[in-house]
Order: C-alpha cells, then sequence, then structure tokens
C-alpha cells in the first residue's frame, strides 16, 4: 500500500447510524439479501451502510426506514446522522402527524391561564388559543376579530397585523414590532416558500403605513422574543413573549406546530389579567 494511501482514502465520520440501520432490520427479521432485494440495490451495498464503510443516500435511507418499520424519531435520527435534514412523517397519516404535539401545546397554553397563549403553524395561521389570548384579541382589535375567518377556522396572523383595526393598530412602537415580526416571517421564509408571498405583503403593509423605506436586500434581523405594549380601556397593557416547540430534537422541522406564551411585563398587566380570570371563573371552581 503506497504511503500516502490514508490521505487518499474515503474517511466516514464516527456515526451510530451503521448500528441503527443493523438493529432497525434486525428487529423486522430481514436478512440483508431481502432487504437488498426489496430496495434495489446490491447486498453488498447494504454490507457496506451497515459496516460504516458508505452513506446512503436520503432517498434509499427514507426507502430502508420505512421497510424496516422504523418510527418516527428513528428515521429523523438516522435523517440527521447521515447529514441529511430531518423530515415529518412518512408512516403515518396527516392528521396523526400533528396530533400529540397539537395535544401537548394546547394543554401548555390551556395551563398558562390566565396569561395569553396560542399555538399557532408553520403558515402563522393559529390552532389553539386560551381564553386569556382570545380576550386579549378582543380588547385590542375587536373590529378584525368580528370579520368572517377562512374555510380551515384558524386566525391568520399575518391578517391580523396588517388589517387596519389589527394588532399593531393599539400597539405603542408598532413599526419596531412590525419590523421584529416581519425578521422572523422573512428567516422562515427562506426554508417554507409558502411564506414568502404573506412576507412581502407584510413588509409592503409596514411600507405604506409608516411611509418605512423596506430594504429586501437587508432583512431586518429575527428574534424569537418580543417586547409588546398595547394602549386599552385597561390601561397599558405589556407583554414579553416567548415562542416554543415540543418534541425530541430529532422531530423538530420547519412544519413544527409551536406555541407562543405571553407574560406580562409589569405589575398593571398581572394585575388586570388576574382580575379577569376572577370575574370569569366562580370562586372555588377548579380550573383544569
Amino acid at each position: 500500500m503506497p504511503a500516502d494511501h490514508a490521505f487518499y482514502a474515503p474517511r466516514l465520520r464516527a456515526s451510530s447510524l451503521p448500528d441503527l440501520l443493523r438493529q432497525a432490520r434486525a428487529r423486522k427479521r430481514i436478512s440483508q439479501l431481502d432487504l437488498a432485494l426489496t430496495l434495489g440495490v446490491s447486498q453488498r451495498h447494504i454490507s457496506f451502510v451497515e459496516g460504516g464503510r458508505s452513506v446512503p443516500s436520503r432517498q434509499l435511507l427514507i426507502a430502508w426506514l420505512l421497510e424496516v418499520g422504523a418510527t418516527d424519531s428513528v428515521r429523523n435520527a438516522a435523517l440527521i446522522d447521515a447529514g441529511y435534514a430531518p423530515s415529518g412523517r412518512i408512516a403515518a397519516g396527516p392528521d396523526d402527524s400533528e396530533r400529540a404535539p397539537h395535544k401537548a401545546l394546547s394543554k401548555l397554553i390551556a395551563h398558562h391561564d390566565p396569561f395569553p397563549g396560542i399555538v399557532f403553524d408553520a403558515d402563522w395561521i393559529v390552532r389553539a388559543a386560551n381564553s386569556a389570548a382570545s380576550w386579549l384579541a378582543s380588547v385590542v382589535m375587536p373590529d378584525f376579530m368580528r370579520l368572517p375567518r377562512s374555510p380551515s377556522g384558524g386566525l391568520d396572523m399575518i391578517s391580523a397585523l396588517v388589517h387596519a383595526d389589527g394588532l399593531l393598530s393599539r400597539m405603542r412602537e408598532p413599526l419596531a414590532t412590525g419590523r421584529a415580526l416581519l425578521g422572523q416571517l422573512q428567516s422562515e421564509a427562506l426554508v417554507r416558500p409558502s411564506l414568502r408571498l404573506k412576507a412581502s405583503a407584510f413588509a409592503g403593509a409596514l411600507s405604506s403605513r409608516f411611509d418605512w423605506r423596506h430594504d429586501l436586500a437587508q432583512p431586518p434581523a429575527s428574534d424569537t422574543h418580543l417586547h409588546q405594549s398595547f394602549e386599552t380601556e385597561h390601561g397599558d397593557l405589556s407583554f414579553f413573549t416567548v415562542r416554543s416547540l415540543v418534541g425530541l430534537p430529532q422531530n423538530v422541522t420547519v412544519s413544527s406546530l409551536r406555541a407562543e406564551l405571553w407574560f406580562p411585563a409589569d405589575s398593571h398587566t398581572r394585575a388586570v389579567l388576574e382580575q379577569r380570570i376572577r370575574e370569569v371563573r366562580p370562586t372555588g371552581a377548579v380550573s383544569r
């Protein structure tokens, strides 16, 4: 062997992928030959992958994992370990793919009462809201909340922002908040094309409403938490917001549902929200 052979030989990084694939196949009691025939590759290639001498293509890896009945967590762990992005569910129906996280996030915002909390999807459509969020929406954008909803029934967060009576209408420093939200939207649109039209419409609305010159080449910096303050009949209500997701790290994707929790930023806002919950919940009632 030439002295410099090691320099030219491929060096695969240390990986748990070979063991993961080999164990998943063994649990299903499928031989390397049977798997090779099903996937349309050689048994030698299966052996090389399970031996850590070759990395399968993303298409082959997904087909392999489907054939051996791998769980979603195993599938995404394998994709990440092979250097690919995780994906949504491939073995379950679309209604099943979000059921568990939706249930968990709905419980999260329910327990967040008396403070506002919402669950929304990757297209910024609200899928669930607790009673405090619904109340706050009726206070800061009453006319908008009376408009007919989309066929899906969810509230479009971008429509709520750009409408004349929307979320920005009673907000202190609406342009600063709008630019921060635009930054989030544009960052997500980089990996979710369906958001690009919404980002463009939102940028145009901010530009015309606040006479702001938007530079498409320099999108605003994005952040996942904001400070927001509103002028209301209950006085100024101030919040800081935090977004969160649930699930194992390998199962979180750009399509995952997320929750947004609003926390009171001052004692007055906290007092208003706590008083409201006392008024709507009878004394002695047990919260969920």
